[in-house]
């Protein structure tokens, strides 16, 4: 089908809008057949590396258990220096920085309030958009407060039109 681009949209007939519709139906279908074909091609290869990547990451595994099981057999192997350096890498032990785990907030939070501890507990405002939105539609002056709404133009395509692309690519 020819597609003329119709530059005066106010001359434009029901069946100009209707043809309108027709090719951005069209065009959002072909964009979704390229899309999916190229997703499917990339979800092969990124299954193909998987595959490939899965075995390499047991043995990797299996080697770093081994190495820290070594480290940790010979623990006076590794008090000063810490690592032994080869020409492929390093190995020992380091200290890491503490790691805190919080299984009750509001715990932590009772716990901060009653010894005043102010600086464990930041609180912060937020406001609700909703309740404010209620409020002011209800009448009520909001200061800083807008509430604006507008009609906007749209298409939507078939959704069974996308539905069929999508089950018909291959």
């Amino acid at each position: 089908m020819s597609r003329t681009k119709l530059t005066t949209a106010p001359n434009m007939t029901v069946t100009d809008a209707d043809a309108c519709m027709q090719a951005i139906a069209e065009l959002e279908c072909e964009q979704l057949r390229v899309a999916v074909r190229h997703d499917r091609k990339i979800n092969r290869v990124k299954e193909e590396c998987e595959q490939a990547l899965a075995p390499l990451a047991e043995q990797l595994e299996a080697e770093q258990a081994k190495l820290a099981q070594f480290i940790d057999t010979h623990p006076a192997a590794f008090i000063r220096p810490r690592a032994r350096k080869t020409n492929f890498g390093s190995y020992g032990k380091r200290s890491t920085p503490p790691k805190l785990q919080i299984t009750d907030e509001s715990a932590v939070v009772a716990w901060a309030d009653g010894h005043g501890y102010t600086d464990v507990v930041i609180r912060q405002a937020r406001l609700s958009k909703p309740a404010i939105l209620k409020r002011a539609k209800a009448g009520e002056h909001v200061p800083s407060v807008k509430v604006t709404s507008a009609e906007e133009t749209f298409c939507k395509t078939a959704p069974s039109l996308l539905k069929a692309v999508r089950e018909g690519v291959e």
